[in-house]
């Protein structure tokens, strides 16, 4: 099929009638010949304007010519144009930017200019995407407040002025108690609705604050400059406690909340004074609900600096979803079958590969993060208990409680809600509490414990034999199972005193109805001593390393398990 010039030429305007850019045509001498029809509206020009009566310049300037002689002087040269250009809107006579490309066409035999022709992008609508973009990666996009970065340059040029002032800059941590049982209770859509709300009304009552932000989750933070003394900053705590004294109304429902507020009161450096904030929400929270506490940060008692960002590393780490979970199998000695699993945290650190768990978990539980963390793993064992169940395997999963958590009066709440919200049975979960964490505060813990036990989780001691502790802490908890430590474990087998010692746990156990399992098993030497000792179960890297929830599935579902009935007691 052959068209003729006059069909070349109607095809040629149509394919750029449909563009969305400015396509213009002009003479050498720049008169306008030809506008498209998007660049016409582009820069509204009027339809019975003749725009052989109108010059290049007039569009692509407001102001001189300057910008024009530049990109006509590439042209005229025989080179193309590129850069950011200009539009004029001939309503408003105003100026926007534009992406253009301009050119001078030739005849082909002659090589002598024949036309200026500039196609010109409209940039506004990608600025304000940019600039979108930009406000939300600084900004909170669910309560509009700054982010952390913002404000911890806000909080480091506050120091600096209230240096220059003999004044203290102040940093006010703020947790909403009891936000898990509000989220359980209402749902995510209210809850993030009253995380709004919350938001607001610190704004509206920290009079005087140089920023307000979302932390994370349910934690804000608040700066204020050039304070004379602690005292005053005690008195703006108090003042933001009280104004949570009246409820929110979501959905026509009041929803009563309090917070709990660290506050950290000094002139150190942004990264440090958050880190001890931070700290101090966590004392303020131990001693109750609707409390603060107050931390001075000076150059004598600086945390070290690697410290407060390994702190704020790892905070960073939980945020970017970078933790993860791996489950270690427990086996059943007689026959090698994998009756339960161990959950175990692991941190992909991006261009440094896996960080060894005694690298963050005691900065986790130094800082507070270790709740956070607790929780994910929780999630995580949930999660993998419901897959096994929709597929027919039954599997008690175990999972590390630290002291953090058990002091938490909501923790029990929290771990009762996520079985809820994942439909699993409250006998699928264990929770592994060390001797020394169990008597660090007893009478707190046992009542935590106590909340658990009625609900129908599992408690198991951990790592026991290691601590000072050992038969009284059994004496006054109710364990369902002991776990012997690795320390014991790994000379079982050469027949002296490790190996009465874990007969003598063994036969203790078994006399208070514990189940008992063995930790640290790697060879079959420690697996054959331990089953003539009587131990029923037992992990190691004998049976196999802490692998992924995918390989764990598999590894069940492929193998020809057992739905065992397990007594009461196992883990």
């Amino acid at each position: 099929m052959t068209f003729s010039t006059e069909q070349w030429r109607n095809h040629f305007e149509s394919l750029i009638n449909s563009s969305d850019d400015f396509i213009a045509v002009a003479t050498p001498s720049g008169k306008m010949v030809y506008v498209n029809d998007a660049g016409r509206e582009l820069v509204s020009l009027p339809g019975d304007l003749d725009i052989s009566d109108t010059h290049l310049a007039d569009f692509v300037t407001a102001h001189g010519t300057l910008a024009y002689s530049e990109e006509m002087d590439h042209i005229f040269a025989g080179e193309s144009w590129k850069g950011t250009g200009w539009l004029r809107n001939w309503a408003n006579n105003k100026i926007f930017a534009v992406q253009a490309t301009s050119m001078v066409l030739t005849d082909p035999l002659s090589n002598e200019p024949v036309a200026l022709a500039t196609i010109r992008r409209d940039l506004r609508e990608i600025h304000a995407a940019k600039l979108e973009s930009d406000r939300l990666r600084l900004h909170d996009p669910l309560t509009g407040l700054s982010g952390r970065s913002q404000f911890e340059k806000k909080l480091d040029e506050s120091i600096a002025r209230s240096i220059m002032n003999s004044r203290y800059a102040s940093v006010f941590f703020i947790d909403v108690d009891r936000f898990h049982e509000i989220n359980a209770s209402l749902g995510h859509f209210v809850a993030d609705g009253l995380l709004a709300q919350v938001a607001n009304r610190l704004v509206n009552s920290a009079v005087g604050a140089k920023a307000v932000s979302r932390f994370g989750g349910d934690e804000f933070l608040i700066l204020m400059e050039n304070l004379a003394d602690q005292k005053q900053a005690s008195e703006i705590a108090r003042r933001l406690i009280v104004t949570f004294d009246e409820p929110f109304v979501i959905e026509k429902n009041d929803v009563f909340v309090s917070v709990s507020i660290g506050v950290c009161f000094g002139n150190t450096n942004a990264s440090q004074m958050i880190f001890l904030a931070d700290q101090a929400v966590y004392q303020a929270k131990s001693r109750g609900r609707a409390r603060f506490e107050i931390v001075e940060a000076t150059l004598g008692s600086q945390i070290a600096d690697d410290h407060v960002s390994k702190y704020r590393e790892l905070h960073l780490a939980i945020d970017r979803g970078e933790l993860f979970t791996l489950f270690q199998p427990i086996v059943r000695l007689k026959d090698k079958k994998i009756v339960a699993a161990e959950a175990l945290v692991r941190w992909m650190r991006p261009n440094h590969g896996i960080v060894p768990p005694l690298e963050f978990i005691q900065l986790a539980e130094s800082t507070g993060l270790i709740s956070r963390i607790g929780e994910l793993v929780l999630k995580s064992a949930c999660a993998l208990i419901k897959t096994l169940n929709d597929q027919g395997v039954s599997l008690r999963i175990a999972i590390n409680v630290s002291q953090l958590q058990l002091v938490d009066p909501n923790f029990a709440f929290m771990v009762t809600n996520e079985l809820t919200r994942y439909e699993v049975s409250p006998g699928q979960l264990t929770l592994e509490v060390t001797e020394s964490v169990a008597m660090d505060d007893i009478e707190t813990i046992g009542r935590t414990i106590a909340q658990l036990k009625q609900a129908g989780t599992l408690i198991s001691i951990d790592d026991f034999g290691t601590g000072y502790s050992s038969v009284r802490t059994l004496r006054h908890l109710p364990f369902d199972t002991l776990k012997i430590d690795r320390e014991f474990v790994s000379a079982v087998d050469e027949q002296g005193n490790d190996y009465a010692v874990v007969r003598a746990i063994i036969a203790m156990a078994n006399a208070l109805g514990l189940s008992i399992v063995a930790e640290g098993v790697e060879t079959s030497d420690q697996q054959d001593s331990l089953l003539q000792l009587g131990c029923p179960y037992a992990q190691g890297f004998l049976y196999s390393h802490p692998i992924s929830e995918g390989e764990l599935v598999a590894i069940l579902t492929l193998d020809d398990f057992d739905d065992i009935e397990q007594s009461p007691g196992f883990l």
